[in-house]
């Protein structure tokens, strides 16, 4: 089925992924009231659609889902096609939702198949290929994500969620594959990523985890700044 404005996706592997078949449901959204006095919308929805993967951080009631609902809805009417992984199985504008009931092994499945997708289009890109159908992967509960791959004894015993998240590269934008993780911690080791990795994400921290992030800033000046801006808030 086709998205607004949005090409067919044309999936290529020995296992096909799940059929994108859900249509897209406009719909208007209205944030909690308090999360729009400080910026015009004008000045960030903008910012926020053009980050090639984005980690949006917080505890229970700090607005991850409505910030995710925003970028998503965003990049839908602009052209994208979406799949969303979502183990509380919420529905997103009727786009294709996998993990509903904590099916972890159909996320896994579907993130192994997205793996394969990668890697088809960096072979294209190699061999000068540079326009794909844009698709954003909408990422829930990233650390249940994560642990249904360890053993009881915390040791990695299924390695489709690490692969998939090493291969998200600088070049996801030329290959037009975005992805959003919400997650309770804005810190990379948190969710199995390595620092290397931390590059590849705009981190958004929310609420009571937004000095965490802060304390990663390196420039004194501008961690300071950035305190002062929090102060109160």
């Amino acid at each position: 089925r086709l998205y607004p404005n949005a090409a067919a996706v044309t999936i290529s592997q020995a296992q096909p992924m799940p059929m994108l078949d859900s249509g897209f449901v406009d719909g208007t959204i209205v944030p909690e009231e308090d999360a729009i006095g400080l910026v015009p919308d004008s000045e960030w929805i903008g910012w926020l659609t053009d980050m090639p993967h984005t980690m949006i951080a917080g505890g229970t009631g700090t607005g991850k889902t409505t910030l995710s609902r925003i970028e998503l809805y965003e990049r839908l009417n602009i052209g994208y096609a979406g799949i969303v992984l979502d183990p509380k199985g919420k529905n997103w504008y009727g786009l294709p939702v996998f993990g509903g009931g904590r099916d972890f092994e159909a996320i896994l499945s579907v993130l192994d198949q997205l793996h394969s997708e990668m890697a088809a289009r960096f072979r294209s890109y190699a061999d000068g290929e540079r326009v794909f159908q844009p698709i954003k992967v909408l990422v829930d509960e990233v650390p249940d994500i994560m642990d249904s791959c360890l053993s009881m004894t915390r040791k990695m015993t299924d390695g489709r969620w690490s692969r998939f998240a090493r291969q998200l590269g600088s070049l996801a934008r030329e290959i037009g594959m975005s992805v959003t993780l919400m997650t309770q911690s804005p810190l990379v080791e948190d969710i199995g990523m390595n620092s290397a990795m931390r590059k590849n994400f705009t981190r958004i921290a929310l609420g009571d985890e937004a000095p965490r992030l802060l304390r990663e800033e390196r420039d004194s000046k501008r961690r300071a700044a950035l305190q002062d801006l929090l102060r109160g808030q």
